[in-house]
């Protein structure tokens, strides 16, 4: 397994603590969608392309884990 960047990590982890909060003040989807996005491209924005897939499979993890999106594809599970 590749090492990640802990800043990385650290901001990934905050943006899966902060979800349930985020869904709980923006239950509608048209509100929901648009500060999740915001809050999960400030982190995938300009990052090279091996931390940009492992952010973005963490990001779809977040949200498959909150039902928010269809279970998981073979090969790529959550835990």
């Amino acid at each position: 397994m590749t090492d990640h960047d802990p800043q990385l990590v650290s901001r990934l982890d905050e943006l899966e603590a902060k979800l349930p909060r985020i869904l709980g003040e923006f239950p509608d989807d048209a509100d929901f969608w648009p500060v999740f996005a915001g809050e999960a491209d400030a982190i995938l924005e300009g990052l090279p392309a091996e931390p940009y897939a492992y952010a973005l499979g963490r990001v779809d993890c977040m949200l498959r884990n909150q039902g928010l999106i269809p279970g998981e594809e073979e090969g790529n599970a959550c835990s």
